[in-house]
């Protein structure tokens, strides 16, 4: 490995490591930095490595109830790296709640130079109330330009979603977004509050947005649509809404608003429901294949 880039497993290998000057920093579990003396060392460990300009922390799943202190201290390990570019937090399935969305709302003020962020916080019991707070802390991250964010699993409704497409919206300079957001409660409101945030996030050339296994109709995901649709720089969409409540009948018209648009150049569609015949999914994936200016196209209906 380069030796500006390093990874270790656990943050005491890099506290004892006596390495200087990187340049990247990998450490494979970080949940051991919930406790105080072990986080106290890392961040002081840190002043060795001034240049640091990415970092990927993993927080893997664990049923102790503090993990939520890994994120209160996070605030203090970016201050001590003020120069990161790009950085990625993956806490998957720790189960933080609101009160751990909570935390990252100061600790993204000691990001001002963040241009990649990565974001893992799929199944972690966070409702609307964790979703506003985490919205807060991304409108700090003025310079980002791509956004991978996982909020899969949780319990996010309308306003959840409303609150972080605002949130985007608030973001000039991001040209590539990553949102997931499977088995949620997102409806029809927040299916269109989304798209008319998306739509307005004026540099997005790519979008993956996976909105499977929520609420949605025919009236949420034609807003989607037609929102999108209307971006004429957006060229690489790749959308996800197996599993909603689309029925038979929305077919013909989800097909005609799928066609507008024109201005793609790769799309990847991903729908499936038991309710459909399959001359009707016959039919869409046919429509779909036609677009015009397509040059890379994968659609699965089933």
């Amino acid at each position: 490995m380069d030796q500006k880039k390093k990874q270790f497993e656990f943050p005491e290998d890099f506290i004892k490591s006596p390495i200087e000057n990187l340049s990247v920093l990998k450490i494979i579990e970080s949940i051991n930095l919930i406790d105080e003396q072990i986080a106290s060392s890392f961040i002081s460990a840190l002043e060795k490595h001034a240049n640091l300009s990415a970092m990927d922390l993993n927080f893997h799943q664990n049923e102790n109830q503090h993990s939520q202190e890994g994120l209160k201290r996070l605030g203090s390990v970016l201050a001590k790296c003020p120069l990161l570019s790009t950085l990625e937090i993956n806490y998957y399935g720790d189960n933080i709640g609101n009160i751990g969305a909570s935390c990252l709302k100061s600790s993204f003020a000691n990001c001002p130079n963040l241009l990649n962020f990565t974001l893992k916080l799929s199944e972690n019991k966070i409702s609307d109330e964790g979703v506003l707070d985490l919205s807060l802390a991304l409108t700090q991250l003025k310079k980002l330009q791509f956004l991978e964010l996982w909020l899969s699993i949780n319990q996010i409704n309308d306003k959840g979603a409303q609150d972080i497409g605002e949130a985007l919206t608030q973001l000039p300079n991001l040209s590539t977004l990553k949102l997931y957001l499977r088995y949620n409660q997102i409806c029809d409101q927040g299916s269109s509050s989304l798209g008319k945030s998306l739509a307005a996030c004026s540099k997005l050339k790519n979008l993956d947005l996976w909105v499977s296994e929520n609420q949605i109709g025919y009236q949420g995901l034609s807003a989607l649509c037609g929102a999108l649709s209307t971006k004429t720089n957006l060229s690489n969409l790749e959308l996800h809404f197996n599993a909603n409540q689309i029925e038979q009948e929305d077919l013909k018209n989800l097909t005609q608003d799928l066609s507008a648009f024109i201005h793609l150049k790769i799309l990847n569609f991903g729908f499936s429901g038991q309710q459909f015949t399959m001359q009707s999914k016959k039919n869409l994936k046919q429509k779909l294949l036609k677009l015009k200016r397509l040059v890379a196209k994968n659609i699965n209906i089933y």
